[in-house]
């Protein structure tokens, strides 16, 4: 609260999830060990995840000036660490319009010029397929949206973001006929849960 009370209210709110599948856990895990197992080599790999990405953010200034932050590291039940961190950006790069967003988050399947980010958008970023695709998925089975997934997938498509009624922005997801087969289904920017491209 006393950042909030001097600095204003935060900008972005990013988290950060350990995967057990980072190749820098793999590699020192010994033949049919799992990362479960080795709790101290998963915390010091994120721990060293954890400050390359405040240098990113704070040194390298990758969403702007920060004038504050603070982050909170938490453990999942199945043992994996996280981190969520406040940011309040100077004032010259606070995100005033809709079309801010863009520059820091995307809900579109990258293009094949980037292969990287695209195969892991592919691969951790498509949500479900739920609905008619798959009633039977997990989000179609919550009390209050029988028979609906519960994050509202698919989205629309929309050509720009925009800030719905309830505050929170209606990402940009665009139409571009592009569409990739996820689990024999076929997916597109409908199905892309909002990512941080960088």
């Amino acid at each position: 609260m006393a950042l909030v009370h001097s600095f204003g209210k935060p900008d972005l709110f990013v988290t950060m999830t350990c995967n057990a599948n980072w190749p820098e856990i793999k590699e020192q895990l010994a033949s049919g060990e799992e990362a479960q197992n080795r709790p101290d080599l998963v915390a010091r790999v994120f721990r060293a995840k954890l400050l390359a990405l405040k240098k990113q953010i704070i040194e390298k200034q990758i969403f702007g000036e920060v004038a504050a932050y603070v982050y909170v590291v938490e453990f999942q039940k199945r043992g994996l660490p996280h981190v969520h961190f406040l940011i309040i950006l100077k004032d010259g790069y606070r995100l005033k319009c809709p079309a801010d967003f863009d520059k820091f988050v995307s809900a579109e399947i990258p293009p094949m010029t980037n292969p990287s980010l695209r195969k892991s958008v592919l691969k951790h970023m498509i949500h479900g397929p739920c609905g008619n695709l798959n009633p039977a998925c997990s989000c179609m089975k919550h009390p209050n949206t029988l028979g609906c997934c519960k994050f509202n997938y698919p989205k629309p498509y929309t050509s720009d973001t925009i800030i719905n009624g309830s505050g929170y922005p209606d990402y940009r997801r665009r139409n571009t006929g592009e569409v990739v087969v996820i689990w024999k289904h076929n997916m597109d920017n409908r199905w892309v849960i909002p990512y941080n491209p960088y």
